[in-house]
């Protein structure tokens, strides 16, 4: 947010947020340069490009700080020796980040490995000339430049079908009747094609078996750095130079109207004036030194009994080994100076998160119908659909209409936004520290260093939060501006310490493989849909994505169930969706991720030995097994109903008896 044209769109009145899209698109052989701003109008176009002309003009002019460039550079070596993999295998990554430039011709080794292009930057930037030409040249003086603007437009889906059917109308006029009943035909084997038994292509393809899979997987290990006053946990890992902190806080009791807020005071956190800077100065400082600082809680069910919760909040920040006790510094700072006087910038904060969550629904909106139809099951699921899901959303928009319309809005968020800080600094805490085993020692003496002569308190034991939950059904319909639906059921079952949660959980994967991809997609028509247990939760949830059916996709939820239970399944479709689940529970992630993600399962009573059992308890998993659970928790048992979807459903969503809410 310091960098001068992140800056100008964000404090802009000609629209609500910057762009997602805003920065370097260097994936094609000719790269891109794109800036832009959401919530806008067309009237003010060319205001935005004035604007932006006149930022860069000023660079070109007057240059940019050289603490600010050497801030960029930091990031981009930070960047290249950071080891991800916590979403998909680390090598991958590599290699699709080499993809562009090894289709292009290019070096791929010299994409990957950018240290000697760091340096040539690094003495480049000295000269301040250097970023002030690159603007000129490459930006201003370049005629190769488009300004686009998108405007929604309500009636265009329904305008759409009806072109589509005036064309099949038309169409269908001028067929005879021969191609009439060949058409039938070509749809009536299409159908026969889809239901039919694959080729069975076990002795063609090599494959992984039961047999092959490890009886036992290895953990990180967690060690204690023996202090009197402070706790801390630390892993050796292989993190390439870089050490990961984090402060972590037992969850205070919060009342419900703060708990609705921390979403909001997470977003906040890093984005704030802390102490006596302001939030540029703040902006800079972490570029600085650190790969960014965040805030986040956390919150579980007991392995046994979903109904009970734990929670905790964590302080988390990244950065190179020279920089940590100035990154210990920064986040010990950041978490006790935070302050909440910068108006006009926390209004910015709140547009920019309005824009995220009105703008998620068509891509993930299959999550949010799972989260609506699961609100009633625990008092977890409850918060994620306030904090995160589609109440959320009509959540935030009634707090930025109060922040921009009434003075007392402001007062009265930055007053609770003050008491969540205050009850954070008062609750116990410990440290986690991942780094690699030649640095810990001085790792863990800066934390020592930083914080004991504050009043911190040593951790104890996560109390239970006492959050209520009633256990209750819903049936709703939310609808928005979207051209697609996502449905969604959920079933009350049982948490991850129940004998039957590993049977429900390799049932999802059975259901997907089996029946679900094949009616809901392939004869449906949605993009994607299928079926999974939900341990956290207590539940068993089917879902749809991007669908153009609602009543007929529910059906087929319900139809699945009694497939599983009225037809003869093979011993192979069992062992797929076992493997299925083993190798999302066995997948490799980054370093640091494994050992962070050990840590927080352990604070959640997630041990060792508890994986351990569910995970033999995945593999010992038989057809009759499926059978069981599907009748004990599912058929005929009652269940919640979510569907996101547009206005032109509304009645059939009456129909099903579903409540409406509306979103936009």
């Amino acid at each position: 947010s310091a960098s001068p044209l992140m800056k100008a769109l964000e404090t802009s009145d000609l629209g609500t947020a910057p762009s997602p899209l805003c920065g370097l698109e260097d994936s094609n052989k000719e790269m891109s340069f794109l800036c832009g701003l959401e919530g806008s109008s067309e009237e003010h176009a060319q205001a935005f490009e004035q604007l932006v002309i006149d930022v860069l003009e000023k660079v070109a002019k007057d240059g940019i700080d050289q603490e600010q460039i050497d801030a960029v550079l930091h990031q981009l070596e930070l960047n290249q020796r950071e080891i991800g993999g916590d979403h998909y295998p680390f090598g991958l990554q590599l290699i699709l980040s080499g993809l562009s430039t090894a289709i292009h011709r290019g070096n791929v080794l010299a994409h990957m490995n950018i240290d000697s292009a760091l340096d040539t930057l690094r003495e480049k930037a000295k000269n301040p000339e250097y970023v002030k030409q690159l603007v000129r040249e490459q930006l201003l003086d370049n005629a190769h430049r488009v300004r686009l603007t998108f405007k929604p437009d309500p009636q265009l889906e329904s305008r759409k079908n009806e072109a589509e059917k005036a064309h099949l109308k038309e169409i269908k006029q001028q067929l005879s009747e021969q191609e009439v009943q060949s058409l039938i035909k070509v749809a009536s084997d299409l159908e026969q094609r889809q239901n039919e038994q694959e080729m069975n292509i076990e002795e063609i393809l090599p494959k992984v078996s039961i047999e092959d899979v490890p009886k036992s997987i290895k953990f990180p290990q967690c060690h204690d750095f023996d202090h009197d006053e402070i706790k801390i946990s630390y892993y050796n890992q292989g993190t390439n130079g870089l050490v990961y902190q984090q402060l972590i806080i037992d969850m205070p009791e919060f009342t419900a109207e703060e708990q609705s807020y921390l979403p909001i005071f997470n977003y906040c956190f890093g984005e704030l004036g802390c102490g006596d800077k302001d939030y540029l100065q703040m902006q800079v400082w972490q570029s600085k030194i650190s790969g960014g600082i965040h805030m986040g809680n956390m919150m579980r069910g007991q392995i046994n009994d979903e109904q009970n919760i734990q929670g905790f909040y964590s302080v988390s920040g990244k950065s190179l080994v020279d920089n940590h006790k100035a990154m210990t510094e920064l986040l010990q700072y950041s978490f006790k100076e935070m302050r909440f006087d910068e108006y006009a910038r926390i209004k910015e904060l709140v547009a920019q998160v309005r824009v995220r969550k009105e703008n998620s629904v068509t891509g993930s909106g299959h999550i949010l119908a799972m989260q609506a139809a699961s609100c009633g099951m625990s008092p977890v699921a409850q918060l994620k659909h306030n904090n995160s899901g589609l109440a959320s959303i009509s959540f935030i928009k009634k707090l930025d209409d109060s922040l921009q319309n009434d003075p007392l809005g402001m007062e009265n968020f930055v007053q609770i936004l003050s008491q969540i800080k205050k009850k954070l600094l008062k609750a116990p805490a410990q440290f986690l520290l991942v780094c690699e085993e030649k640095v810990y020692q001085n790792c863990c003496q800066h934390v020592i260093e930083q914080w004991q002569t504050t009043d911190l308190k040593i951790v104890k034991a996560a109390s239970i939060l006492s959050l209520s939950s009633v256990k209750k059904h819903v049936q709703q319909a939310w609808l928005t501006s979207t051209q697609v639906s996502f449905c969604a059921q959920s079933y009350m079952t049982v948490p991850i310490g129940h004998k039957d949660s590993a049977a429900l959980t390799v049932l999802g994967g059975f259901l997907k493989n089996g029946i679900l991809h094949r009616c809901i997609r392939e004869q449906g028509g949605a993009y994607g849909g299928g079926a999974m247990q939900d341990s956290s939760l207590a539940c068993f949830k089917f879902f749809s994505y991007r669908d153009p059916r609602l009543s007929d996709t529910l059906a087929d939820f319900k139809e699945s169930l009694q497939w599983l239970v009225n037809t003869k399944h093979d011993e192979q479709a069992l062992e797929e969706a076992i493997l299925g689940v083993i190798s999302s529970l066995d997948k490799p992630g980054s370093p640091a991720g494994n050992a962070k993600q050990h840590f927080h399962n352990a604070l959640f009573e997630r041990t060792e030995k508890q994986k351990q059992v569910f995970r033999q308890n995945i593999l010992d998993v038989k057809l009759s097994d499926l059978v069981n659970v599907t009748q004990k928790y599912l058929i005929d048992k009652p269940c919640s109903t979510a569907i996101v979807t547009n206005h032109e459903h509304e009645e059939e969503c009456r129909k099903l008896s579903l409540d409406i809410a509306t979103l936009s």
